[in-house]
């Protein structure tokens, strides 16, 4: 099973470097293939992503003018995705400012499954600490199933066929935290179906400021969440 996994970049250099170079080292190889979008980084990020382009092989589409419309950005990110690889079993949603930790997605995929038994269409890796539990259902293992009310778009596992009924996602909104993904979980919601995350956390967020430097929703429960080891800012 094959997912397909995309990045979105914008500056950060270090968040970028941690988050890549946790996936390709705690992620099989033959699990998953990436594509990178660099929003028209600065020239340190886009060295650095350059660099682990040509380490790891992934694709990596720069932007030459800055887009910052998140929605936008992603639904590029999706779309190129399956031109490049062509369509795996399932897609995966990301940011640079995460942390991927060991055997994550070889945990999260049967969380997953369990939850569609159950009328999942979208499951998290990562659930922010504003995002309050509306139930639990049990997981595989010593893991839960968390209900939520909106999972952030940093963090989503789902099939392809949930994206092509529900996206793509708004492209107008300019900036970070527009709430584009709010309004793509609330269309799964409405048509009766849940979203949410897996417990404990598999995947780590890094970033207490967003990539245009202001502090995130949050900040302090995010920073305090990430372990001992696993840089963040």
């Amino acid at each position: 099973m094959t997912t397909n996994i995309t990045l979105l970049v914008h500056n950060r250099p270090r968040h970028t470097e941690q988050a890549i170079t946790s996936l390709y080292q705690n992620t099989p190889n033959q699990s998953f293939n990436l594509v990178v979008v660099n929003d028209a980084s600065d020239e340190e990020t886009s060295d650095m992503l350059q660099r682990l382009t040509d380490l790891y092989g992934f694709y990596t589409y720069t932007f030459k003018d800055t887009i910052g419309i998140v929605g936008k950005v992603r639904n590029h990110a999706v779309s190129l995705v399956q031109e490049v690889y062509g369509q795996g079993a399932l897609l995966y949603c990301s940011d640079n400012d995460v942390y991927f930790t060991e055997g994550w997605l070889a945990d999260l995929i049967p969380n997953f499954e369990l939850a569609e038994m159950v009328g999942f269409k979208l499951l998290g890796a990562y659930s922010h600490p504003y995002q309050q539990t509306e139930r639990v259902y049990a997981g595989m293992g010593d893991y839960g199933i968390h209900e939520k009310q909106a999972v952030a778009s940093q963090s989503w596992l789902m099939r392809w066929e949930t994206w092509y009924e529900y996206g793509p996602l708004d492209s107008h909104a300019k900036g970070i935290g527009q709430s584009e993904d709010v309004a793509f979980t609330n269309k799964i919601r409405d048509s009766g179906w849940k979203i949410g995350t897996v417990y404990p956390d598999v995947v780590y967020s890094t970033g207490v400021t967003g990539s245009f430097g202001k502090p995130c929703p949050g900040a302090d429960l995010v920073k305090n969440a990430v372990p001992k080891g696993v840089w963040c800012e």
